[in-house]
Formats: C-alpha cells, structure tokens, sequence
C-alpha cells in the first residue's frame, strides 16, 4: 500500500461491532485493511484484507446507527423471532401472523424503494405505514427493528429511529442548546422512520402537538417515506386513540393520518386467547 493511500485510509468509517472507529481502517482497490497507528502515528503494515459489499456496509452504518437507542436490537433479524412460548402456547398463531405479516411488508419495499415511484406496484404503496400494538414484552420492536433492518440493509433506505419519550427529550434539550442536531428535521426526511413505544410518554399539549407537527410534515415533505410505529397501548385499534395521541380530533388531516394509522395495524392479539405476552 502506498502512503497516499494510507493517508486516505485515515478517513474512512469502520463501523464494525457497531461503533464508530475513524482510524484503522485502510482502502486499496476494492478492497479494506484493519491495522493500527504505533505509538508515533505511523501505519503498521496491514494485518489483513476484506472485500466489502455495499450491504455489508449498509449493515455497519446500521448497526452503528441504532447502537445509542436500540442496544438491545441491533441484531435483532425476523429469524430470531420466536413463534412458541414457554410449553404449551396458545399464541403461536398470532405471532407467526404477525411475524409474516411485518416479513412481507419489509420485504416488498426493501424491493420497491429501489424502483421509480411510477414503476412501483400499486398495491405495495397502498400501505406506506406498519404499526404494532400490543403488550410490553409481545416481540413489537424485535419485529419493527427487523423491519427497519432490512429496508436499511437490503433496501439502501437512510433510517431514523427513536423512541418517543428519547425523542421529545431531545427536542426539548434544543430549547437551552439550539446548537444540537435537531431530531425532527432528520425524521422528516429519512427514508424509513420509526417511532416505538408511541403512547408511553407523558402526554401534554406540547407532546401532541411536537408529535402532529413531525408526522404532518413527514406526510407533506416526505411523500414517499414509511413509517414504522409501536405502541403498547390496548386500545390502538380505536381510532380515538390516534386521533388523540396527535392532536385536536376535530382536524380532517389528522382523521386522515389516523385512518391510514389504522388500517396499518398489526396486532399482537389472539381472538381466542387474548393479548400475546410478554416473552420477559
């Protein structure tokens, strides 16, 4: 390797093990050398080499993107969700539904995104949103993570996931430090947003309005966005519940962000047996 590109290797990204890593990561060619600066700065030689694809670095840049909020799910994939329960389940049906059901819908726009929107199929783009409801503990954001996984990695999509009590924090923190990356603007225009455990934070004017402002100017902004929500509230089938979770129930655009909220909904529920449990 020459020193030139050395010197160039010092500014590329690792995000292997899903932290971020600016200087032992050299480039030549197509291909990428792991080494380590001695003590007076210089390169040692490299120790190895490694094609990367594009999806291998997709999966880096995601993994390293859901480290800080979602340690718990950065692996998480729809492979490792489990459909039994302890012994006897009476709840393998409902979650193999819904684990199918968030299977299809991911994989059928990781697909689509990448085509033109006039080319994309009609029945796809009918559904922009996933939403899940359903009991702490059910598998809601293993599947949504899954989810998010796969339009980051197999899709390419750029990604913004946050829970909404993290989330309003954030946004809140900006009052005293306006100098802080503002959350809402990368929600706005990321490919792929999602928001988990919608309902569980302190519900004030303020929340409802920050919460219809960021989806409102998603849907006007962002047109072709999707959006993936999680709620552990029982009644999220009720359209109230949305209605009220963003703001005056009265407004028509929220009515019509709810409706399509809704008619999204897959829930973590059996008709026979009840709310899924908590696997915890």
């Amino acid at each position: 390797m020459t020193p030139a590109e050395q010197q160039a290797g010092r500014h590329l990204w690792d995000y292997e093990g899903g932290s971020v890593q600016r200087i032992n990561v050299h480039r030549a060619g197509s291909h990428e050398f792991w080494g380590h600066p001695s003590a007076a700065g210089v390169w040692s030689r490299p120790v190895g080499a490694l094609d990367v694809t594009d999806e291998e670095r997709r999966l880096r840049a995601y993994r390293a993107a859901m480290a800080d909020r979602f340690a718990r799910f950065t692996a998480a994939q729809f492979d490792g969700y489990r459909t039994g329960g302890r012994g006897a389940d009476k709840w393998t049906t409902a979650r193999a539904r819904a684990l199918t059901t968030c299977q299809r819908w991911a994989s059928e726009w990781a697909r689509e995104i990448r085509r033109p929107a006039t080319l994309r199929e009609a029945k796809v783009c009918a559904f922009p949103t996933l939403a899940l409801a359903g009991t702490p503990g059910s598998g809601k954001t293993h599947l949504a993570t899954s989810a998010l996984r796969v339009l980051a990695v197999e899709g390419g999509c750029s990604i913004a996931a946050w829970p909404v009590v993290d989330l309003l924090s954030a946004v809140k923190a900006r009052f005293d430090r306006p100098e802080l990356p503002d959350p809402i603007a990368a929600c706005v225009s990321a490919d792929v947003l999602l928001l988990d455990d919608l309902g569980a934070h302190h519900r004030t004017d303020w929340s409802v309005q920050t919460l219809y402002d960021l989806i409102s100017r998603r849907y006007n902004r962002n047109p072709d966005g999707l959006l993936i929500l999680t709620t552990n509230a029982a009644t999220a089938d009720a359209e109230a519940f949305w209605r009220g979770l963003l703001a005056d129930q009265s407004n028509p655009q929220v009515a019509r962000i709810a409706d399509r909220i809704r008619g999204a909904l897959v829930r973590m529920h059996d008709d026979d047996h009840g709310p899924i449990p908590s696997y915890r």
